[in-house]
C-alpha cells in the first residue's frame, strides 16, 4: 500500500500508477489511497472532512453526503470525528480518502470495523469502481458478500497468485 500511494520507494526499480510515478504529486489525479489508521481531524465535523475531500479531489460534495447517507453517516454529519464510535470513524476515513472514484483505488484494511451498513454501501462502491477501474483492497476479514477478480496471497516476502 505504501509504495503504490507513493510514501514508500521500493527497494528495487520503480511503481507508476497509469503511467505517472507514484511518488509524484500528480499522481493523486489518478488514484485514491485509504489507509488503514484513520487519520481524520478531531475537532473537525464529517461534513468538515468530506468538504476537504472533495476540494481536493474536484469531487462532488452532494454526490458524497449521499454516499455518507448510505453509509449510515446522516445523523452524524455534523459531529465531531472526535466524538464518533470507532465505526463512525472508519466510514467517515474511508469516504475522506476515497471521496470518488479513480482509475487506481488502494483500501487497507477497509472493513476493519465496519458495521453491516458500512460494509454493504462499501461493497457496492468497490463493485461500482472495479467495473472502470483498478481497486486493490488489503484486507484479513473479506465480506462474503464481495468476490474479489483475484487473490494475491503474500507469505515471507513471496507473492502467490
Amino acid at each position: 500500500v505504501e509504495v503504490c500511494s507513493g510514501y514508500l520507494r521500493p527497494e528495487a526499480g520503480s511503481v507508476s500508477v497509469c503511467g505517472v510515478p507514484a511518488m509524484a504529486s500528480s499522481a493523486r489525479a489518478v488514484r485514491r489511497v485509504c489507509r488503514s489508521s484513520v487519520g481524520l481531524l478531531p475537532e473537525m465535523t464529517v461534513r468538515d472532512h468530506l468538504v476537504l475531500a472533495t476540494r481536493s479531489s474536484g469531487s462532488s460534495l452532494p454526490a458524497l453526503i449521499d454516499r455518507a447517507v448510505d453509509f449510515g453517516l446522516g445523523q452524524w454529519l455534523d459531529t465531531r470525528s472526535g466524538a464518533l464510535s470507532n465505526g463512525n470513524r472508519r466510514k467517515a476515513w474511508l469516504l475522506t480518502c476515497i471521496p470518488s472514484a479513480a482509475p487506481v483505488i488502494v483500501a487497507d484494511e477497509p472493513f476493519q470495523g465496519l458495521d453491516d451498513v458500512g460494509s454493504a454501501a462499501f461493497t457496492e462502491d468497490l463493485r461500482s469502481w472495479s467495473r472502470r477501474a483498478l481497486v486493490l483492497v488489503v484486507a484479513h476479514d473479506w465480506p462474503s458478500n464481495l468476490s474479489p477478480d483475484q487473490h494475491l496471497h503474500i507469505r515471507g516476502g513471496g507473492i502467490a497468485a
